[in-house]
């Protein structure tokens, strides 16, 4: 859990500093300034997660040794927290407009925050664990949210249903195989890409030829496995073009 605790603070720290797509790498810097400090503990029943940020707050601050009087940033291992335990509380509320709400502030943040989110509701489901979680800054009051493993899973089946954590895109190749089971290989000039075909109406399957170039529209969604490392899943949405 402390592992992908930390993939969302991360993607969501990218994602309040411009770096918002699911694809490519997040900026090493903004890894550093999210990276949070961990100390386990257990209680009957209870797994005790202590976390600090790990860069020093001051070095944010005030960078050259003297700090503003007015304007002072806050460090973004503090804002991406804070940011988080907010969407985790929406999630929380029973109340009619929370969907709209966490529809609406993942949209902004981007598929990259919205699949990590799912990632880790995922796991807290599937574990039938309840989570309280606070956070504490100097000067400012403590944000605290408690989500239960039954809103957890209904967090997984929404980021999913939505499609929150994913993102439509072009690709451009040659047909290299044609299915209206399998994947569809495409050879793309930054290598093959295996496209799911299932969405598109029966005369397109029929029509595309292998050895043909085509541009599909393609809707992207970005699984990180447990090691960190991501893999894509394409599926298919319109035939853009065939030559």
């Amino acid at each position: 859990m402390a592992t992908l605790w930390q993939r969302c603070i991360t993607a969501v720290g990218a994602a309040l500093e411009g770096t918002r797509s699911a694809s490519g790498r997040i900026p090493e810097i903004v890894r550093i300034r999210t990276q949070l400090s961990l100390q386990a503990g257990f209680a009957p029943g209870s797994v005790l997660l202590d976390v600090v940020p790990k860069n020093p707050p001051m070095e944010e601050v005030a960078p050259e040794g003297e700090r503003r009087m007015f304007d002072e940033p806050r460090p973004l291992a503090d804002r991406a927290s804070d940011t988080l335990l907010q969407l985790l509380s929406v999630a929380a509320a029973d109340d009619f407009q929370a969907g709209e709400r966490l529809r609406t502030e993942l949209a902004e943040l981007g598929p990259r925050v919205a699949s990590s989110l799912r990632n880790l509701a995922d796991v807290l489901h599937k574990a039938h664990f309840d989570v309280e979680a606070s956070w504490e800054e100097p000067g400012a009051a403590t944000h605290r949210t408690r989500v239960t493993a039954g809103q957890s899973g209904w967090l997984t089946d929404f980021v999913r249903g939505q499609d929150l954590d994913a993102y439509e895109t072009e690709i451009a190749g040659t047909v290299r195989t044609v299915s209206d089971m399998a994947k569809w290989a495409i050879e793309t000039p930054e290598g093959m890409e295996h496209v799911s075909a299932a969405q598109l109406p029966p005369k397109e399957v029929r029509s595309t030829l292998v050895g043909q170039a085509i541009t599909l529209a393609v809707q992207v969604r970005v699984t990180e496995r447990p090691d960190g490392s991501t893999w894509r899943n394409l599926t298919a949405l319109r035939v853009l073009s065939r030559e």
